[in-house]
């Protein structure tokens, strides 16, 4: 399963190697990634062979590729909120 998300990772790569040079704040993309996880997490009912559920991260890694690849952004700023966050 790793060596999904590393060609996935991979995949992401030589894509940006095509585009021209644009700077690191022209296109950001602002994600919510505990709202984004525990989305996943509901409705995606991936299981491993030993019966724990990685939905929520496997959804979450392919949601986030799609919303990259669809936006093409120059950052991509992932936030989660938890304890103590105001």
């Amino acid at each position: 399963m790793l060596d999904k998300y590393a060609k996935l990772l991979g995949e992401l790569a030589k894509e940006r190697e095509g585009q021209d040079s644009a700077t690191l704040n022209d296109k950001v993309l602002l994600i919510d990634g505990l709202n984004l996880y525990i989305r996943c997490h509901q409705n995606v009912p991936v299981l491993t062979d030993d019966g724990i559920h990685i939905g929520g991260i496997s959804g979450f890694l392919l949601s986030l590729g799609a919303v990259i690849r669809q936006f093409k952004p120059t950052r991509c700023i992932i936030v989660f909120d938890g304890k103590g966050g105001n």
